[in-house]
């Protein structure tokens, strides 16, 4: 069984940003309550921003970080914040990878797409067993490649 995870780095990375538009709203709402003559206008909406900016972060980036294992003619998928699903090989529609060279590096970024209209993304640079992920589809569901 093949599992692929998202790389610890990026888990860290993002948090970190989290936690730091999480502080920036703290700081800037007590600075709001104990000194509101200050800049109170830019205050009144900074912080409204800087925590929608939070949250969209947190729900595109974080949330959205997937577990996906491949074995036994089943594909297993799960969210860092959410249930399992698990379905056969033939629950998949198509399968495409694509590939992007910049100067020295290449990303490459799977997308499987199951007929519950479903898409799992994954990349070579968040994800862990990647290759071993595109080699098992290659093996298995050559036919559904698009």
């Amino acid at each position: 069984m093949i599992t692929s995870r998202p790389k610890a780095p990026i888990l860290f990375s993002v948090g970190m940003v989290i936690i730091v538009l999480i502080g920036l709203v703290s700081w800037v709402l007590f600075r709001l309550i104990f000194n509101p003559a200050e800049y109170f206008i830019v205050k009144l909406f900074m912080t409204p921003l800087l925590l929608v900016l939070a949250i969209l972060i947190a729900n595109r980036s974080f949330f959205s970080y997937l577990q996906l294992s491949l074995g036994d003619n089943k594909l297993t998928y799960k969210y860092l914040m959410g249930k399992k699903y698990c379905s056969p090989l033939s629950g998949i529609d198509y399968w495409s990878e694509e590939v992007v060279k910049r100067r020295k590096t290449e990303f490459r970024q799977l997308t499987i797409a199951m007929r519950s209209a479903k898409k799992l993304q994954l990349s070579n640079h968040e994800h862990s067993d990647y290759d071993q992920i595109v080699t098992f589809l290659n093996r298995k569901v050559r036919k559904l490649k698009k």
